[in-house]
């Protein structure tokens, strides 16, 4: 395999390797990530009991995109890592060696999923800003909101640890 072929992912062979770092880095990721997900099911909660209780929000529209990037950028962050435990597995599967310094090159789109969770990221870090700002939502909303966000950081720093840019940026 040529050096071309290898899509690099420095933190696949730490992984493999068992080295604790690594370890605690997908752990962390993988909290994060639960916490994100656990918005797809608290916000319609919150949402269906302001209907139940009649108070419906007049917030701008800017404010309704928020839980979208939340929803959106969970889905992206659980394809990224579904995506990496695939390809990883496949390699594994096969015994191939390229498994301890990344994957073929053919899987190099899957490098763009984090390019856009660091956008989706800053949009949802603006509207957090936003909604303590013009107090959008209820102060419980706005906490959870905030802390959504930056558990959505939070993964978007171990991806930048993880150097998934380096597939772009050489």
């Amino acid at each position: 395999t040529l050096p071309g072929d290898i899509t690099p992912l420095p933190a696949a062979r730490q992984l493999l390797m068992g080295e604790t770092l690594a370890l605690v880095e997908g752990g962390a990721y993988l909290l994060a990530l639960l916490f994100l997900l656990a918005f797809l099911l608290v916000w319609p909660l919150i949402w269906i009991i302001r209907i139940i209780r009649g108070r419906r929000n007049s917030v701008p529209f800017v404010a309704h995109l928020a839980p979208w990037l939340a929803a959106f950028n969970a889905l992206l962050l659980t394809g990224f890592i579904a995506g990496l435990i695939i390809g990883l597995v496949q390699l594994a599967q096969n015994n191939d060696m390229m498994l301890f310094y990344g994957l073929p090159a053919e899987w190099r789109p899957l490098f763009i999923l984090p390019i856009l969770v660091l956008f989706v990221t800053a949009g949802m870090l603006a509207l957090s800003v936003q909604s303590w700002a013009k107090r959008w939502w209820s102060i419980w909303e706005r906490i959870y909101y905030s802390l959504t966000t930056a558990s959505a950081l939070f993964c978007l720093l171990i991806l930048i640890l993880w150097k998934t840019w380096a597939v772009w940026l050489g």
